[in-house]
């Protein structure tokens, strides 16, 4: 990881970076995933035959998204609050809130694109991932006009899907309790592992929570995985912590602002390595980067868990 980025448990003003040289960074980290899928797109489009492949880019394109805002939220500040000396506004809760989102991308492209180890156990995931995502707009009939062929198509669309998981070779060749997991996750979104025992199927559930120890295993960050995430969830829903921060901060630039963008280009760089696993062929993209480029992106590459818990910097600020 960056090791220049570290910070201290102190709020003094000389640990921090700065916000130009963070924006500079996600910039950098964007451009590069941004490549990648037009990489993918324009030169390479027969690999998007491959379902796995084809999500795999769009995982990282939904994370790219919400990043892309993180950065105009952090360049530009609020478009109604000022601080109290009449300069822009930082908003720290909003980015919190899509940095959430970019983590519960590379959370459910982990479980459901990544680690999969045979293409019936993908195919079926990815189905049922589509199905969590329609189940909720099918809840109620479409009546206004504007939505209802759009409704409809889906709700047809939702049909084949359930009937090719109930005749797929996953769904008959686990429990009934397990059964039970996997008609859940056609109503929601539902995060777990799938493994072959035997002629069998075996279906470990998760959570985001147990996600942060699987994904950033062995790494520098893991111990703190849980904690960052925990506190993502917290500030992206109207509770008494989030009242409390928001009336605690006042709009500067600071640790707090900093640490939570910075975890933004770690979530970003980490799906990029994970995509580069499903979709092997875009290192070739990214051996074809600058040598500046290459520099930045090898910058944010995370450490290895040190020997000890005392040594070495950690990264997230905490």
């Amino acid at each position: 990881m960056i090791k220049e980025f570290a910070h201290k448990s102190d709020s003094s003003s000389k640990d921090i970076i700065g916000k130009d040289t963070l924006l500079h960074e996600a910039k950098l980290m964007c451009s590069i995933a941004d490549g990648l899928i037009r990489f993918v797109n324009i030169k390479h489009p027969e690999l998007l035959k491959n379902e796995r492949k084809k999500y795999s880019l769009f995982f990282l394109k939904n994370a790219l998204l919400r990043m892309d805002s993180c950065i105009v939220l952090l360049e530009n500040g609020s478009s109604l609050l000022k601080c109290k000396d009449g300069s822009m506004f930082i908003n720290p809760f909003s980015i919190l809130t899509l940095i959430r989102s970019i983590y519960e991308s590379l959370v459910v492209h982990y479980y459901y694109i990544l680690i999969p180890s045979e293409k019936c156990v993908s195919d079926t995931l990815i189905c049922l991932w589509k199905m969590s995502g329609m189940k909720n707009r099918l809840t109620v009939a479409a009546d206004v006009p504007a939505f209802h062929e759009k409704y409809c198509l889906e709700k047809a669309e939702y049909e084949i899907l359930k009937d090719n998981i109930k005749k797929s070779v996953v769904y008959t060749n686990t429990s009934d309790d397990e059964q039970k997991l996997l008609r859940k996750a056609m109503k929601e979104l539902s995060l777990f592992k799938i493994t072959k025992n035997g002629r069998k199927y075996v279906v470990t559930p998760s959570s985001y929570g147990k996600a942060c120890s699987d994904i950033f295993s062995d790494t520098s960050i893991e111990t703190k995985a849980l904690i960052i995430y925990k506190h993502l969830s917290a500030i992206s829903h109207p509770s008494y912590l989030n009242c409390i921060q928001t009336r605690a901060h006042d709009g500067s630039y600071n640790h707090y602002t900093e640490t939570t963008f910075e975890g933004g280009i770690i979530y970003i760089k980490k799906l990029i390595d994970d995509v580069l696993q499903v979709i092997p062929e875009g290192q070739k993209y990214i051996g074809s980067l600058s040598l500046n480029q290459r520099t930045h992106f090898a910058k944010w590459e995370l450490k290895q868990k040190a020997p000890t818990s005392n040594a070495g910097a950690e990264v997230f600020g905490l």
